[in-house]
């Protein structure tokens, strides 16, 4: 897959997404639907054309790209504390799932399996959202590291919400793992912050043409 700086802006901004999508629904029980779905479907695709076919497509990501030009402007980080802290949460379990083939072939395994879920996501989300929910707790909620998710009580202790958010943080995981296999790295959010700045509103033109 290509390296270019286009597709690290885009993988990441699918991190940024999942972030913005577990913080709306932590909070309201919400969140945006076509967001959403593109979010999840990630998931399940094993073998994309291209960085954006991932979220079928440049607009399957607008809001991450939005989210990700807002985090990265002065004092972002400290506007959307939240949706930052589960951006770096799931770009450290990356990591730590990237030294862990056992688990990784468990995780596609499991994936492959439950694809069929992905094929009628908008008729049975439930059920969707539930079979994410068990692998990612079989398998990434086994390392000590935790994404705490802050939000409204209410929400957080509905089993079907508390699916939601693991699908979420799973599909932020799988759009890192996508970011480090195009190129990206941490040290880019520092030192490359202007041009991916400047790609971001590039691309969020693209979708608005």
């Amino acid at each position: 897959m290509a390296k270019s700086l286009r597709d690290q802006v885009i993988a990441l901004a699918g991190v940024a997404q999942a972030a913005q999508l577990v913080d709306q629904v932590a909070r309201t029980g919400e969140a945006d639907p076509t967001a959403l779905e593109a979010s999840i479907k990630s998931l399940f695709q094993f073998d994309p054309e291209s960085t954006e076919a991932v979220f079928g497509g440049l607009e399957g990501v607008g809001n991450g790209l939005v989210s990700l030009n807002n985090l990265l402007q002065n004092g972002g980080y400290n506007r959307m504390q939240q949706q930052a802290r589960y951006l770096s949460g799931m770009l450290f379990l990356e990591r730590k799932l990237s030294g862990r083939s056992d688990l990784l072939e468990v995780i596609h395994s499991r994936l492959k399996h439950a694809a069929f879920r992905a094929d009628h996501f908008s008729d049975d989300t439930g059920a969707a959202f539930s079979s994410i929910a068990a692998i990612y707790q079989d398998t990434i909620s086994k390392f000590k590291y935790r994404i705490q998710v802050s939000g409204d009580m209410v929400h957080l202790q509905n089993p079907q919400q508390a699916e939601k958010i693991r699908s979420l943080l799973f599909a932020g995981i799988r759009a890192a793992i996508l970011w480090r296999q195009v190129g990206g790295r941490r040290w880019h959010l520092l030192f490359k912050r202007p041009a991916i700045q400047r790609e971001l509103n590039e691309l969020r033109r693209s979708i608005s043409h």
